[in-house]
């Protein structure tokens, strides 16, 4: 799950989730967007010196993942089939309430 918007968004980028969409599809993954047009879509600027890496996001987007976008249809749907649920990192400091929600309804659940 996620949220990104279609308007701000570059082609490039576009392209790159289309394929990285295809990719998942492809490997048995289901992937769920949704859709903010009120920020732009986030981005990351990664810095690789010597073996380390070094990020600095702005979050955009991302930061707009609310608890409604679960209800969304057929999302509570795919969380019912799901056999695990991942959720990445960065969203912990921005929508701890939606990955709660997601952790608790896991947990309940036996995901």
């Amino acid at each position: 799950m996620g949220c990104l918007n279609t308007k701000s968004t570059p082609f490039v980028i576009i392209y790159g989730l289309a394929w990285r969409y295809r990719q998942m599809v492809n490997a048995g993954v289901c992937v769920r967007y949704a859709v903010d047009e009120t920020k732009p879509t986030g981005t990351c600027c990664t810095c690789f010196v010597d073996g380390v890496r070094s990020s600095v996001t702005d979050l955009g987007a991302s930061n707009q993942l609310v608890s409604e976008h679960l209800l969304c249809p057929g999302t509570r749907a795919l969380m019912d089939r799901a056999v695990c649920l991942f959720i990445e990192c960065y969203q912990l400091g921005c929508c701890s309430d939606v990955l709660r929600e997601i952790g608790t309804y896991a947990l309940d659940n036996d995901r």
